[in-house]
């Protein structure tokens, strides 16, 4: 889980820092590290040594048993609301006015151009 967590977060920043999002779909990408990050710390308590506290204790281990249960399906949750967020932030994401990548096909389209130009100019 810590390991889906940790590429999840890994590409949600790098998606956040290009220039391909409009801004709800940078909220919504906001949204989603917020959820993944709240679910590490479920996840960093489930595997926490809590058996050790009170050693040879049925009652105590019971009790464990139970908290790691829910804390694992509770990362489960953030997680699953997290992902719908990060779902809704790609599904439909294109360039904005002001890119990187608009600029570059404006320049291509340029240079396309500009090889054309002679070729129908000798038709003539």
């Amino acid at each position: 889980m810590l390991i889906f967590l940790s590429f999840g977060i890994a590409a949600a920043v790098l998606l956040w820092s290009t220039d391909l999002l409009n801004v709800g779909q940078q909220d919504f990408l906001l949204r989603a590290m917020r959820w993944w990050v709240l679910a590490i710390v479920p996840t960093v308590v489930g595997i926490l040594p809590l058996k050790e506290i009170r050693e040879n204790n049925h009652r105590w281990y019971g009790f464990v048993r139970w908290l790691k249960f829910a804390l694992l399906w509770l990362a489960i949750i953030f997680i699953l609301v997290g992902t719908t967020y990060f779902l809704r932030c790609i599904v439909g994401a294109e360039p904005v006015e002001d890119t990187e990548s608009t600029m570059l096909r404006f320049v291509l389209t340029m240079m396309l151009s500009a090889f054309r130009a002679p070729i129908c100019a000798r038709g003539l």
